[in-house]
């Protein structure tokens, strides 16, 4: 287990996931949000596929019911995307990528309903092979796990802790939220966050909570400070009551 020392210094991603997943109330639920989250610092490079399933996933997270739109299809097209990445891109790998798992599977969610607009993959066409690779995996990941590719952060590792500790917080320092600071302005600032992904109001969250008598520097703090906040955040999921 991490040390309070390392994970405060927070040189290793992978080990301080690890951690954090060990000691969460719903390392699921975080784990998926902090995935998601990863994918989202690329989605203008995503094909359209990989979106879905990124939202398939947030949604997932919050108990949706999303297995009927995951489905059976989904095991070839993870299977396509392991072979994608194990073999090497220079051999056959990119005869295999895009390939006929992902072009079924994008064939079942438009069956399903599911509408691709026009021009969805114009900005995954201009990737090279290995990047297209590494960012949809993350997307795929989510839902099923295989031992290929570790860079959760699609080569970006380092630049994910500042993601990592929205999500967790620090566990060695954790809060106790008291329902009277769950009121209205405030619940209704983390709703409107959450569903949005905007996280603007982030420091007037810190102000509807300190009016409604919180104490906590670490709440009011992370509120007020200059980090990127994601749907998961440890402080508008308290608010919220969520896991």
């Amino acid at each position: 287990m991490i040390s309070r020392k390392r994970w405060e210094q927070g040189h290793s991603a992978g080990e301080m996931i690890r951690s954090a997943l060990h000691w969460a109330k719903n390392p699921e639920r975080k784990a998926r949000l902090y995935r998601a989250a990863l994918v989202r610092r690329v989605w203008d490079e995503l094909p359209w596929l990989s979106q879905v399933l990124t939202e398939l996933a947030e949604r997932q997270a919050d108990g949706e019911d999303v297995e009927a739109q995951l489905a059976r299809p989904l095991e070839y097209l993870a299977e396509g995307v392991y072979l994608s990445a194990t073999i090497p891109i220079s051999h056959h790998g990119i005869h295999l990528f895009p390939n006929e798992y992902l072009d079924d599977y994008e064939r079942y969610l438009i069956d399903a309903g599911y509408c691709k607009p026009p021009d969805a993959n114009h900005a995954a066409a201009k990737l090279t092979p290995e990047r297209l690779t590494a960012i949809t995996w993350l997307a795929y990941n989510q839902h099923i796990e295989w031992c290929g590719p570790r860079d959760l952060s699609a080569g970006r590792g380092q630049d994910s802790i500042p993601i990592l500790r929205d999500i967790f917080g620090n566990p060695f320092r954790p809060v106790t939220f008291s329902p009277a600071w769950r009121t209205d302005t405030a619940l209704a600032l983390a709703r409107q966050m959450y569903e949005s992904r905007d996280f603007g109001a982030m420091p007037i969250l810190a102000d509807a909570l300190q009016d409604a008598g919180c104490d906590s520097d670490d709440i009011r703090s992370h509120c007020r400070g200059e980090v990127p906040h994601v749907r998961g955040c440890w402080v508008v999921d308290l608010v919220l009551g969520k896991g």
